[in-house]
């Protein structure tokens, strides 16, 4: 019995702190809102809705500035003041069946709505001194006009048939609403500075962002409900997928991106971008689309483009944005981004329906990151833009002689590439580079020597013997790079293999063309003379006497404040 109490006595006092009350009553009072007036869409029962609607804003209202005004209750007040910020998006969308029956009552009723939500938001300004600059307020009553304007015009619209400016009218609001909240730029871009003293015990962005939330909140619901009662209204089924969220999505983002600049939060910066991405999950669409939904996208791809297509090319303006704001992590998102694009075309609306790429897009990349990668001496950069042109070379040309002999022209391409790619530039990962080029030197060598016969039977031997001698120009160069041993023992393995399957091919010649009758017995003779030979040499010390001198040529030739040294 005494937990019980305890018990009971914890939750009045949760109850008592957070006062949930005002949230049942909004609850309570819309529920009992929707089932007097459903399905009873006339103008008699519409000015009686709005009658109970702004009476009970008015209600709330009174209640909230009393409660701050005198009782400094002010975590009881902001749930006041948010519900009835929720409560102007409700009434600007409870007129929707009254202006679809009879347009004229229904704008006049929007109307009154957005002039008596104007008259409680100024008196509560007023007679609590909160402060809101211009550069909030009228983006703030911007949106609110945007709310109760819009039904009146749809609803006109809807009632006249196959109106054309109806399907427009859907697909705009969003981008619409999405307009709308870059009006708030210039505040983001001031980022609270001099907005210390606002007349409430909440910071910048508490307040008065958390207004803007809200707003956003119910223009992204209202995007949804305009497709289910005005499409509706001319017998259609919804039409909604969730592409239309995008403009509002990187509206949030270019603004969140703006705010975290502004204020040197790196992490928020991040996020927003990344966050950014979203849009094109939400851009590419499922499989079976409705048949409003595909008179909606085949509207989008005669004009526009496809959702992908169009909200690539945002994404690429608002990455290209942040880069030049000199954020260069969204350098990787331009490119995520180009890269899509030339995949794209204006009818590619799932991921199935990507397309060949162009070879602008890829071709701009390239020539953008060999720049970079001069202007900033980044081997990463260089290895980027190699990469990309040997993919669009090995795909633009599948079908020629490039690709023959299982592709052993390009393979040995590319790995010349990245052999070569670490001699140009200092930086680390060119070091690296340098560190491990002689050990794949040394492996390549050893594979054409023991391997490349049946890796590549077609090849002409030839090639083998010139990727072998570049092996060893390549060696010579990390040598002259360097001045270390490892190249010097790469090239000395890649000279090996040189000699070992060039006398491969040179006795299967001669055993071909069957010269001597005992050419096994000879070149196993000559095989253990050479054997005998560097036995003999390194009795006698002059292996040694060889890899001491090359220490000590190396400790010569070699600076003691290289960049080598320094980045060991």
């Amino acid at each position: 019995m005494k937990e019980f109490g305890q018990l009971c006595k914890l939750l009045v006092n949760r109850l008592y702190t957070h006062n949930p009350f005002y949230l049942i009553s909004v609850f309570l009072v819309l529920y009992g809102l929707h089932r007097s007036f459903v399905g009873e869409a006339n103008a008699e029962r519409g000015l009686l809705l709005l009658q109970l609607f702004c009476g009970y804003i008015l209600l709330l209202a009174v209640v909230g500035i009393v409660v701050v005004r005198w009782g400094k209750v002010w975590e009881d007040g902001r749930m006041i003041l948010l519900i009835i910020l929720l409560l102007f998006v409700a009434l600007s969308m409870s007129f929707d069946g009254v202006a679809l029956d009879a347009p004229e009552f229904g704008g006049a009723y929007l109307a009154f709505g957005f002039g008596f939500a104007m008259f409680v938001t100024e008196s509560i300004l007023s007679l609590l001194r909160l402060h809101l600059p211009a550069r909030y307020r009228i983006p703030y009553y911007l949106q609110l006009a945007i709310l109760f304007a819009y039904p009146y015009q749809l609803a006109r619209w809807s009632v006249a048939a196959n109106d054309p400016r109806m399907p427009w009218g859907v697909l705009l609001f969003p981008a619409i609403c999405g307009l709308s909240l870059l009006t708030l730029w210039p505040a983001a871009r001031r980022a609270g500075r001099g907005e210390d003293e606002n007349g409430t015990p909440w910071n910048w962005p508490l307040y008065p962002w958390t207004l803007f939330f809200f707003l956003t909140l119910g223009m992204t619901l209202r995007a949804y409900s305009i497709t289910m009662v005005f499409e509706r209204a001319q017998g259609g089924e919804n039409g909604f997928l969730p592409y239309f969220l995008n403009p509002l999505l990187l509206a949030v983002c270019l603004l969140t991106f703006e705010m975290a600049h502004a204020r040197g939060h790196r992490w928020m910066v991040g996020l927003a971008l990344t966050t950014a991405f979203v849009a094109l999950g939400l851009a590419f669409g499922g499989p079976f689309p409705s048949m409003l939904q595909w008179k909606y996208l085949a509207l989008q791809s005669r004009f526009v483009g496809m959702p992908p297509i169009w909200t690539t090319m945002l994404l690429i303006g608002l990455y290209s944005f942040a880069w030049a704001r000199g954020v260069r992590a969204a350098e990787a998102g331009l490119l995520a981004c180009l890269l899509l694009s030339a995949h794209l075309r204006p009818n590619s609306y799932t991921v199935w329906m990507l397309h060949e790429p162009w070879l602008a897009p890829h071709a701009l990349i390239v020539a953008y990151q060999l720049a970079m990668a001069l202007h900033r001496r980044a081997t990463w950069r260089l290895l980027f833009a190699g990469a990309l042109g040997w993919i669009d070379a090995v795909y633009f040309l599948r079908d020629t002689w490039l690709l023959e002999h299982r592709g052993y022209l390009p393979l040995h391409a590319v790995l010349l590439f990245v052999l070569l790619a670490g001699l140009v530039f200092d930086d680390r990962l060119a070091r690296w580079l340098r560190r491990v080029a002689p050990w794949a030197i040394g492996i390549s060598a050893l594979l054409v020597a023991l391997g490349y016969p049946q890796l590549f039977p077609t090849a002409p031997a030839q090639w083998h013997l010139q990727w072998l001698t570049l092996l060893i120009a390549t060696a010579a160069a990390y040598w002259l790079k360097t001045k270390r041993l490892h190249p010097l023992a790469a090239g000395l393995v890649s000279a090996v293999a040189y000699v070992t399957f060039a006398g491969r091919a040179f006795y299967t010649w001669l055993r071909n063309e069957q010269l001597l009758k005992g050419l096994d017995w000879l070149a196993w003779g000559f095989a253990f003379l050479g054997a005998a030979a560097l036995i003999s040499l390194a009795k006698a010390g002059f292996l040694a006497t060889l890899l001491a001198r090359l220490r000590r040529w190396e400790s010569t030739w070699r600076r003691p404040d290289t960049s080598e040294d320094r980045h060991r």
